[in-house]
């Protein structure tokens, strides 16, 4: 353990051995030379993804393993995570992505030559081939964006997306109210947490520098499985942005939410056609259709008596 890390980076984990060492490597081998850690948060795996944690902790005071008794999932695992991170800035990586050796000193200078509450990074996409390429809708132009804007590109899916690891945010950050999905079958929990965390960074800064290397095509991650409740879960999560912006007043967002929301439902019937090669019944197809009103109604949606009451209860 060290002792006044800069910048945490938060990892859960779950059966993970086939990339996490060579994750633990890239994230190991860095020239950043101020201290530094790296929390992994280990759900119970059927893998020997424990053993090579805590033999990695062995020889690297940077890495903290938290061996979380039962299994609580990426979203609640990155929480309990982040309620332990020491470090002035917090930042993410999936147990099967990879950071450039200068990846975290190009987190660390971005953030405070930006003085932002959030940086945006651009990234590489790694395909199973070994193919790597940046990804097509990265940043094109370095500048800082107000909350309002950030929020803009965030619904338009394209410059800021809703991976958390492609952010670094100031602790802080994360003391502010949260949408918070933490069951482990959720999916899509990062895009609902990330959305709640830019909505209350006052500046945000776009960097077109690349040092993370994603993983596509795992699978073994959540959005990479052949399950076919894609649509319900994406559908709770916009849901869910809507709800948060309500209660917390945000009226200038709510807006933009509003405005944007055509390309929410673009992803959703790309989530459809998804669910439907999966074996999603026509029946809860239909259901969801129906759904769509609770998104497009410019009065507040009464959630009390629909199938997502319990779930939007323990999210906010």
């Amino acid at each position: 353990m060290v002792s006044n890390p800069v910048i945490s980076i938060v990892v859960p984990v779950y059966n993970s051995e086939t990339y996490l060492k060579s994750t633990l490597d890239s994230l190991l081998f860095q020239s950043f030379k101020a201290p530094y850690e790296i929390i992994l948060a280990i759900d119970p795996s059927k893998d020997r993804s424990l053993a090579i944690a805590e033999s990695y902790a062995l020889t690297h005071p940077e890495i903290v393993v938290l061996n979380q008794t039962t299994r609580l999932g990426q979203a609640a695992s990155r929480l309990h995570a982040i309620s332990l991170a020491k470090g002035e800035y917090i930042t993410f990586c999936d147990a099967d992505d990879l950071l450039a050796s200068n990846g975290l000193e190009i987190a660390v200078s971005t953030m405070r030559k930006s003085k932002c509450d959030c940086v945006n990074f651009s990234f590489y996409v790694l395909k199973g081939n070994g193919h790597m390429f940046p990804y097509p809708f990265n940043v094109l132009r370095e500048k800082e964006v107000s909350t309002s804007k950030a929020i803009s590109l965030y619904l338009d899916d394209r410059a800021v997306r809703g991976f958390l690891w492609s952010k670094v945010f100031k602790r802080e950050v994360f003391d502010s109210p949260r949408i918070n999905l933490l069951k482990y079958s959720d999916m899509f929990e990062d895009v609902a947490l990330s959305f709640s965390l830019l909505c209350h960074c006052q500046s945000v800064y776009l960097s077109n520098s690349r040092y993370y290397f994603y993983r596509k095509g795992n699978a073994s991650s959540a959005t990479s499985s052949s399950r076919h409740d894609r649509e319900k879960c994406h559908f709770l999560v916009l849901l869910l942005m809507r709800l948060y912006l309500e209660k917390y007043q945000m009226k200038d967002l709510l807006k933009i939410y509003h405005h944007k929301l055509y390309r929410g439902h673009i992803s959703l019937l790309f989530d459809r056609h998804i669910d439907k090669k999966n074996g999603s019944s026509k029946e809860e197809r239909k259901t969801l259709r129906q759904d769509y009103k609770l998104l497009k109604n410019k009065k507040s949606p009464l959630i009390e008596g629909t199938r997502y009451e319990i779930d939007v209860k323990r999210a906010l």
